[in-house]
C-alpha cells in the first residue's frame, strides 16, 4: 500500500480498541499510558500528529509531528525507560504528509503488539484498553491479567496434595507405559515431567499433575475445570419454564484426556442420532461438522484455556452449530488475527503430557486451528 491509501485509512478509523491517535503536542508520559494499555490488551496503532476526529474533519486533521517534535523525541526515549517490564512487541514508521500548513510533514505510526506479559509504568501504574480508554487496573486485575496471559502459570503451582491416592492409577500407568517409564518410580516419575515437585521422599502434586492424572480435579482444587455440555432444540435457547434441551445439562469431570475423549464420544453420539439423508446410493447422517475439527476444538479448549478462572468450559449444541467456550482470553501474543498462524502454549506441561500418549488428542505441530478451519471448508461448510 502506498502511504496515501495508509493514511487515507487512518483518516477512516475511529479511536477504539485498537486505535488511537494523538497531536504531537501531547505530554510524552500521557501517550505512555496507551502504550501499555494496547501491549496489555490486544495490541494496536498509535498515530502521533493526527488530529483527534471529533476536533477537526478529512485532511484538517493532518498536522504532523512537526508541531512539537521535541515531545517526539522525548517519547522515543521514555517508551524503553519508562515500562517495566520493557517492551519488546512493537515497531515504528513513517508516513509523508503535506500538513494543514501546506508543508511537507510525517506522521509516526507505533505498531504496539499484544504482549505475552503485563506491563507497568516505573511510576506503578498499569493499564489495559477498553474500547477508547485506557483504563487504570488494580492488584487483583493485574494478577488475573497475569494468568490469563500466561505470564504466571496456575499448572506449575503446588496443588497442595502429598499423596498418590488420589490419582487414577489406571491412567498414570499407561501414560508411563506410553512413554517407556514403567519401571520408574511414581514419584520421581512425575517430578521429571514437571507434574510434581519436592526430594528425598516429601513429593507433591503440580496442578498440572492433578488436572492431567486426578481422580476428579474438579472436586480436589474445589474449582471448576470441567466440560459442560448444553444440547438444544433449535438454533437458540430459550429459557422460559420449559428449556429446550434436548438432553440434560451435565458435566464432564476426572482426568483431562478423558475428558476430551467422553466429549468426543458425546459428539459421535449425536452424528449418529441425527436424521439420516440420502446422499447418492448411501443415507448419510445430517449433522455435517467433522469429528476431527470438534476434537481439536476441544483439545485445543483443554490445554489453553485459562485454569484461574472458576468456570467450566462449556459446549452447546444447536441444530445448525456447536459452540465452544474456553475460560479466559486469548493466551500471550495471540489475536483474533493471528491465531491461525502463531503459537503460545498458556498451559505447556499440559500440552506437552497429553502430546506423549500413544494415541495423543492433539498434534502439536502448530496447526490446529488452522486444519481446523481447513477442513470445514472441505467439507462445505462456513470456516
Amino acid at each position: 500500500m502506498t502511504d496515501q491509501e495508509i493514511i487515507k485509512i487512518f483518516l477512516d478509523t475511529q479511536e477504539w480498541q485498537t486505535f488511537e491517535c494523538k497531536r504531537a503536542a501531547i505530554k510524552p508520559a500521557d501517550l505512555l499510558e496507551t502504550v501499555v494499555a494496547f501491549a496489555n490488551s490486544d495490541g494496536g496503532y498509535i498515530v502521533i500528529g493526527l488530529e483527534d476526529p471529533t476536533k477537526a474533519e478529512g485532511e484538517k486533521r493532518l498536522l504532523g509531528i512537526s508541531e512539537n517534535q521535541d515531545n517526539v523525541s522525548d517519547f522515543l526515549k521514555l517508551i524503553d525507560k519508562e515500562i517495566d517490564p520493557p517492551l519488546l512487541l512493537w515497531g515504528k514508521f513513517e508516513l509523508e504528509i503535506i500538513n494543514t500548513k501546506g508543508q511537507v510533514d510525517k506522521l509516526l505510526v507505533f505498531d504496539i503488539k499484544k504482549s505475552n506479559d503485563v506491563h507497568s509504568l516505573k511510576r506503578g501504574d498499569t493499564f489495559v484498553r477498553k474500547g477508547s480508554q485506557n483504563v487504570k487496573i488494580g492488584s487483583t486485575e493485574i494478577m488475573r491479567l497475569k494468568y490469563d496471559k500466561g505470564a504466571i502459570k496456575f499448572e506449575s503451582e503446588k496443588s497442595g496434595i502429598t499423596s498418590l491416592e488420589n490419582l487414577d492409577s489406571t491412567l498414570l500407568v499407561k501414560y508411563k507405559q506410553d512413554t517407556s517409564s514403567i519401571g520408574q518410580d511414581d514419584w520421581q516419575f512425575l517430578k521429571d515431567n514437571g507434574l510434581a515437585i519436592g526430594a528425598d521422599g516429601n513429593y507433591e502434586l503440580t496442578k498440572a499433575g492433578l488436572l492431567l492424572f486426578g481422580k476428579n480435579p474438579s472436586v480436589i482444587l474445589a474449582s471448576k475445570c470441567g466440560i459442560k455440555i448444553s444440547h438444544y432444540y433449535g438454533i437458540k435457547p430459550t429459557y422460559s419454564d420449559n428449556p429446550n434441551f434436548v438432553n440434560r445439562q451435565f458435566t464432564i469431570e476426572g482426568p483431562l484426556m478423558n475428558q476430551i475423549e467422553q466429549a468426543v464420544e458425546y459428539f459421535s453420539e449425536v452424528v449418529k442420532r441425527s436424521p439420516p439423508k440420502l446422499s447418492g446410493a448411501l443415507f448419510s447422517p445430517t449433522f455435517l461438522i467433522p469429528q476431527w475439527a470438534f476434537q481439536e476444538a476441544i483439545t485445543n479448549a483443554v490445554i489453553h484455556r485459562n485454569y484461574f478462572v472458576q468456570d467450566d468450559i462449556h459446549v452447546r449444541f444447536f441444530d445448525d452449530r456447536v459452540e465452544v467456550e474456553s475460560p479466559g482470553t486469548y493466551p500471550g501474543h495471540i489475536t483474533v488475527e493471528n491465531i491461525r498462524t502463531e503459537r503460545f502454549a498458556r498451559n505447556p506441561l499440559i500440552l506437552r503430557t497429553l502430546n506423549r500418549f500413544q494415541t495423543p488428542p492433539n498434534l502439536d505441530i502448530g496447526e490446529g486451528v488452522d486444519r481446523m478451519f481447513k477442513v470445514m471448508r472441505e467439507q462445505n461448510l462456513y470456516e
